[in-house]
């Protein structure tokens, strides 16, 4: 039941404090059950076989005579239950700590959780809320006039997860390649291949979600400066080459105009591959087939998304103990 309950905790977006808490209580009835049954099997097992602990090695090492009181076998299985009972006693405990921290930080600074509806300009003005992500549009992005579009919200789609959970945690989601510019000289004209920049770290660009898998991949992503661009090399109209993958080769071939083909190269094993998909028109309006499986994949669970550009924030936005009123030190002073 610990190990049920805390999945299910960990692997669930908690949707605001009524929720919060009722998984909190949760954790706490699960790890006095725990408790209650760790101490039962302790009573049971020093109960049914007297120096439990100095009569295990002599069982341990085989002896045949049969000891005082209950045999060998019996005096074993009491001590590896009482061992079994002790480790799972340490992970609800874990668990049991893990579910405060969470519910403790639930609402981040730097940071904010939405529905994946609100990616949606029409959904986030009836609700009267502003727009998570910024959108990609022919207005923000300067590609030159090449034929590249990247315009919209773009969904990292795997097929098969890199690590395991990874997509299922929802570890990292969508991506806006607004602010993407060429970098190539346009008075000689640009022919292939052209460098192209785009402020994928800049507050809107990039969401995780509000899962502990999401929150820990922004705790790895504060670290590093918002202004650190994700550059590329546009070879052709179908073949892009990514940098950042340092001696491991990153690239993009195109599948269709709302898909292409990301390739991870990983040398002497299988390449790692997703599906770079938009969900989102440049318009603001849902693709028909994308938007609603990204709907379903997300399965109710938020997204995530820095709200701030400053790294500060950022780092004590997501920490663990990141509650507002301390960040508001950290990033603005006493």
């Amino acid at each position: 039941l610990g190990l049920l309950g805390g999945a299910v905790h960990v692997s669930t977006a908690l949707d605001g404090f009524g929720l919060a808490a009722a998984a909190l209580f949760a954790n706490c009835a699960l790890f006095l059950a725990g408790t209650l049954g760790l101490y039962t099997v302790v009573a049971r097992g020093l109960g049914s076989c007297d120096a439990l602990l100095l009569r295990t090695p002599q069982c341990l090492k085989g002896a045949q005579e049969k000891l005082a009181g209950n045999g060998c076998a019996d005096c074993v299985f009491d001590a590896c239950r009482l061992l079994l009972s002790i480790l799972l006693h340490v992970v609800i405990l874990t668990m049991f700590a893990t579910s405060v921290v969470y519910f403790l930080t639930e609402d981040l600074c730097a940071a904010d959780s939405f529905r994946t509806e609100m990616l949606l300009p029409a959904n986030a003005q009836a609700a009267g809320v502003e727009l998570p992500m910024e959108i990609g549009t022919e207005a923000n992005i300067d590609l030159g006039g090449l034929a590249h579009d990247f315009t919209g919200i773009w969904w990292i789609r795997w097929a098969e997860d890199p690590i395991p959970l990874y997509s299922y945690m929802h570890s990292e989601v969508l991506v806006s390649l607004a602010g993407m510019y060429h970098r190539g000289n346009v008075s000689a004209g640009l022919t292939y291949p052209v460098p192209a920049s785009a402020p994928t770290g800049r507050a809107g660009h990039w969401t995780y979600s509000n899962t502990l898998v999401g929150r820990v991949a922004m705790m790895v992503i504060a670290g590093k400066s918002p202004d650190n661009p994700l550059n590329f090399d546009l070879w052709n109209e179908t073949h892009v080459f990514i940098h950042g993958g340092r001696d491991t080769p990153w690239t993009m071939d195109k599948i269709n105009k709302d898909e292409w083909l990301r390739t991870i190269t990983v040398e002497g094993g299988e390449d790692i591959r997703y599906t770079f998909t938009r969900v989102v028109h440049s318009d603001g309006t849902p693709h028909m087939d994308y938007f609603p499986a990204l709907v379903r994949h997300m399965q109710g669970t938020k997204q995530r998304i820095f709200t701030s550009n400053s790294k500060i924030c950022r780092i004590c936005g997501v920490g663990l103990l990141g509650t507002c009123s301390r960040c508001a030190s950290e990033c603005l002073g006493p």
